[in-house]
């Protein structure tokens, strides 16, 4: 159901392919790895699989190789191919530093489809 006993690899030199669990839910013990080295991910057929927005599939897909070097596809809805993956690493706002959000506005307030 997860890659918890590998959450002590810090190091990938060359492919990573995840293919083929029907059970697997949860990749995240990958974070602590460094995309530097990892030159091509596959993410395949995981049927359970929803959740692949963890830091270190963002940061592989933004980096060097990751942009042309994968293939997502198969898995369960949120992990279904790379836009909709990339698309969930993109999405958001990070958490702003103390004293700065007096700035933040947002509007309109209430909204029903769009705010600024």
């Amino acid at each position: 159901e997860s890659l918890a006993g590998l959450d002590s690899i810090t190091v990938i030199n060359g492919a990573l392919t995840i293919s083929g669990n029907a059970v697997l839910t949860d990749i995240s013990a990958l974070n602590e790895v460094d995309t530097s080295l990892v030159t091509f991910l596959v993410i395949s057929n995981n049927a359970s699989l929803s959740e692949c927005d963890i830091q270190f599939i963002c940061d592989y897909l933004g980096g060097e190789f990751g942009s042309t070097h994968h293939n997502i596809t198969g898995n369960n809805s949120g992990c279904q191919n790379t836009n909709e993956v990339w698309l969930e690493c993109t999405v958001g706002v990070d958490e702003m530093p103390a004293g700065h959000k007096e700035h933040l506005v947002i509007f309109p307030n209430p909204a029903s489809n769009e705010i600024t």
